[in-house]
């Protein structure tokens, strides 16, 4: 599923807060999921689309 709105809003913010990877979630009181990444070359962090993860394993 392509989510455009939500690519064109994580490009909003990264004008702003640029150098960081960003994402937009959705979280239930089980577990988050991944809507939609931008990520950034220089970013240790290891998010991806689609992803689901317990809430326990979050933070």
């Amino acid at each position: 599923m392509t989510y455009k709105a939500a690519k064109d809003l994580l490009e909003l913010v990264n004008l702003y807060i640029q150098g960081k990877t960003l994402f937009l979630s959705k979280t239930t009181e089980n577990d988050i999921s991944i809507i939609k990444t931008l990520e950034n070359n220089n970013s240790d962090v290891n998010i991806k689309e689609g992803e689901t993860l317990g809430i326990e394993e979050s933070y």
